[in-house]
């Protein structure tokens, strides 16, 4: 069969009387139609390859392209024949739109429902949701863990406290107990000292006292190791001179390192300010350290000390200064490599043991860490066999400018001190304390009256009106805390300076009872500090032993 053969056919347009608006009518619909089933089979495919999440069966495609090629083409050829007669390819075309039309009804029939979800949006939601679910999951999970992290920080953060309480108590009665017969010893032997003995009995003395001297610096190397490993050491500066500090230093150390043979020599750079703020007592510690270790491991040559300093290059305004103390020696010296373990807590360089030498190999440990807390620094240079070279060196310590006389003041030597008559009024419940705090005033005009806790003394103050009262704070049945706030609550009473003795070397409970008490002594007592303590309260002269 000839599909293109016309010669059997009239046109369309000729066939019968066709109205001219009417043929026009079909030829124009025939044409549209075919564009639109064109256009719908193409803008499907084009939704399916831009959709990819939506896998659209390949034999879809097919069925896309059978109804675009014959329902497009048919229409296309019904518009033609009003012309051109192939009614023959037209009829064939119509054939094979009813097939191919049935088939694509029946096949895309199956994915109707999944038409009908609108895959985008119910794929967007189904996917949405799954996020959520595992974002949820994951939060559930993280807070858990959250959870488990901050009760388990909190259980590490109590245990901490825990610790550090007990450390801090462990402290403070360590520092009571062990102080306390400190006390007796040190200040009994400080008063055998000055009695008339026989040389013999001058020299035992002397090794008693030296020995708990000894025995005291240990327990507060101790303590301060603690301390610093605890965070509760301080640095507290006060106006202070270094050629003083320097001075009592030589006055240590000197005849010492004289008797061993060893040639010591301090000197003290010219521009060295006069007075400076800085804490003395921790800056004594250091060189005391050094200087011991310089005499222990010196049996020849020498022993320098010198300080200098130098005006920091970002201070323009002059008020500060760089110190730099050095030690120098020509004893055993140290290993190059053994320079860092003599920081260590407990350590000691080959050849500097216990056995021989002593020590407990805290000293330099300390030493570092006051240092450092004082904004300076320890170098060292050595070399075996042939001496050490320790520098300290501190960066903008603070010149402070002060009145002479008030610097004498600073320096008062407690020898020359007379008191008025005045009664003292000692609370402690130990009775060797009392007895010592006596036998070191006795040479004074003083009325004594003694208490043996904090119910007596708040009774004895009381009846006798004392001029001063000494204060244990460690006492049974009422401490020295409570009998003060009540001493102190009292009208009549109130006036009365009470100076606070304890045997802890904690600084939280020496700001404590320097707010509570009008003065602080920390045990073991010696005659100096006492008088000087004792001169802030009570009539007293100055004496001028010179004359």
């Amino acid at each position: 069969m000839n599909f293109f053969d016309i010669s059997r056919f009239p046109a369309r347009w000729n066939c019968g009387t066709w109205p001219e608006y009417l043929g026009w009518m079909h030829i124009i619909s025939d044409v549209l139609t075919a564009l639109a089933y064109f256009a719908i089979p193409t803008l499907i495919i084009i939704f399916i390859r831009k959709r990819k999440e939506w896998k659209c069966p390949a034999l879809l495609y097919l069925f896309i392209i059978a109804m675009f090629c014959a329902c497009g083409l048919t229409h296309l050829i019904e518009a033609i024949i009003f012309w051109y007669p192939i009614y023959p390819l037209g009829g064939v075309m119509k054939v094979i739109t009813a097939i191919v039309s049935i088939i694509a009804v029946i096949v895309i029939f199956k994915f109707v429902p999944k038409a009908l979800e609108i895959p985008a949006i119910v794929d967007a939601n189904r996917i949405l949701e799954v996020k959520v679910r595992e974002r949820t999951d994951q939060l559930e999970a993280q807070s858990a863990e959250l959870r488990r992290s901050n009760l388990k920080l909190q259980q590490q953060t109590e245990k901490a406290n825990y610790a550090n309480r007990s450390k801090s108590e462990f402290l403070a009665n360590m520092s009571h107990e062990i102080r306390t017969p400190m006390n007796a010893i040190l200040g009994f032997s400080e008063l055998m000292e000055r009695m008339d003995l026989d040389d013999k009995s001058q020299q035992f003395v002397k090794r008693i006292r030296s020995s708990g001297k000894s025995l005291l610096n240990l327990i507060n190397e101790i303590l301060d190791l603690a301390k610093v490993e605890a965070g509760k050491l301080k640095i507290h500066c006060t106006p202070a001179e270094p050629r003083v500090l320097l001075e009592e230093i030589r006055c240590l150390f000197e005849q010492k390192i004289i008797e061993y043979g060893v040639a010591f020599k301090l000197e003290i750079d010219e521009h060295v300010p006069k007075l400076l703020m800085y804490d003395e007592g921790r800056l004594r510690q250091v060189l005391v350290n050094i200087l011991s270790n310089a005499t222990k491991f010196t049996s020849e040559g020498y022993i320098h000390l010198d300080i200098k300093s130098s005006t920091p290059q970002d201070d323009p305004q002059e008020n500060r200064v760089d110190l730099t103390i050095t030690v120098e020696d020509s004893g055993i010296g140290i290993a190059q490599d053994q320079v860092d373990d003599i920081f260590e807590a407990f350590g000691q360089a080959h050849g500097q043991g216990v056995t021989e030498y002593g020590g407990t190999g805290l000293g330099l440990s300390i030493s570092k860490s006051l240092m450092e807390m004082m904004g300076g620094r320890i170098k060292v240079e050595s070399e075996l066999g042939k001496g050490s070279i320790f520098q300290l060196e501190l960066f903008g310590v603070e010149i402070v400018t002060i009145d002479d006389r008030e610097i004498e003041a600073v320096r008062l030597e407690p020898d020359t001190v007379n008191f008025a008559p005045a009664k003292i009024l000692i609370v402690d419940d130990m009775d060797f304390n009392r007895e010592l705090l006596r036998s070191f005033l006795e040479p004074y005009h003083f009325e004594f009256y003694e208490a043996h806790d904090g119910f007596e003394a708040v009774e004895q103050a009381k009846i006798q009106r004392p001029d001063l009262i000494f204060m244990d704070m460690i006492m049974p049945k009422m401490n020295g805390y409570e009998a003060t706030g009540i001493i102190r609550n009292d009208q009549e009473l109130a006036n009365i300076p009470i100076i606070a003795l304890t045997a802890s070397a904690l600084k939280a409970e020496e700001i404590v009872l320097r707010e509570l008490c009008s003065g602080y002594l920390c045990k073991p007592l010696d005659l100096s500090r006492l008088l000087n303590e004792m001169i802030k309260f009570l009539d007293h002269e100055i004496l001028d032993l010179s004359q």
